[in-house]
């Protein structure tokens, strides 16, 4: 990255004034990317241990949901330096744009989906809780007591 962004300078000077912002950008990102996967992999090892709808997700799945939003912010802030930098070709400005809708996009639908997962976990701790008293109650014989 540091050798992409270092030819984009040589070509253009308006660039050169601005490249360690933009690498630091980049390793950020990237460094958001891997935290994302190694978060999405943690969840895949607690789907396969059965626990995935328990309290121990909760954490994982917020922390995956500030990882589009991190990356949202950090292009916004580059936007800003672009702008201030008088680096502001249409096409970066509109996929520097785009990039900030695609995060903030994604931002919310993970959201939606973190709130949805919180429900069915509450209603699969509700339905094992309805099993366990339903299976308590055959055992003694009597179905008046779970009512």
């Amino acid at each position: 990255m540091p050798a992409n962004v270092a030819g984009l300078a040589g070509a253009y000077a308006e660039v050169a004034s601005i490249a360690p912002v933009i690498i630091g950008w980049g390793v950020f990102v990237i460094a958001c990317g891997q935290a994302a996967l190694i978060i999405t992999w943690h969840l895949l090892d607690l789907v396969r241990r059965d626990s995935i709808f328990t309290t121990d997700a909760f954490p994982w799945v917020r922390a995956l949901t500030w990882c589009p939003a991190a990356i949202g912010l950090a292009t916004l802030a580059m936007f800003v330096v672009f702008n201030a930098a008088h680096v502001t070709p249409p096409a970066l400005m509109l996929g520097t744009l785009a990039a900030i809708g695609v995060s903030a996009a994604a931002t919310l639908i993970v959201t939606v989906l973190f709130a949805l997962f919180r429900q069915s976990a509450a209603m699969r701790y509700d339905l094992a809780e309805v099993v366990r008293c339903q299976s308590s109650s055959t055992s003694t014989g009597s179905w008046a007591s779970a009512e």
